[in-house]
C-alpha cells in the first residue's frame, strides 16, 4: 500500500487505483477474519463432541508415521468379538479408552 500511495503522490498512478487497492486489502482482511471465526467454531464443536473444554486449543497430529489399517471391511465384520457381557466388563475397566484415543489424535 505504501508503494501505491507514493506512486499516486508522484502522479504515476491515479488516486482511484490506490483507493481500489485499499478496499481490496480491507476485503481480504475481513475474509481472513471470517475464516478464523469459522475455524474457531469448528474447533469448539469438535472439542464439545469429544468431551473436551470447548475453548481448549486443538490441533491435528501428523499421521504419516501411523501404519495403514490393513483389514478390509469384510474382515472386520468377520472378526470374532467377545460376548456382550465380556465387552461390558471390559468397558467398565477402561471407561475412557475411546476418549483417550480421540484426545491423542487431537493433541
Amino acid at each position: 500500500m505504501d508503494v501505491a500511495k507514493k506512486l499516486a503522490k508522484g502522479g504515476v498512478i491515479e488516486r482511484e487505483k490506490v483507493l481500489r487497492a485499499e478496499v481490496a486489502l480491507a476485503q481480504a482482511h475481513r475474509a481472513l477474519d471470517v475464516a478464523d471465526e469459522a475455524k474457531a467454531i469448528v474447533v469448539a464443536g469438535l472439542n464439545l463432541a469429544t468431551g473436551l473444554n470447548v475453548s481448549a486449543p486443538t490441533g491435528v497430529v501428523d499421521t504419516a508415521d501411523i501404519p495403514p489399517f490393513k483389514l478390509s471391511r469384510a474382515d472386520c465384520l468377520q472378526t470374532d468379538l467377545p460376548h456382550p457381557a465380556a465387552r461390558q466388563r471390559q468397558h467398565r475397566q477402561r471407561p475412557n479408552h475411546t476418549l483417550h484415543l480421540l484426545i491423542s489424535f487431537f493433541h
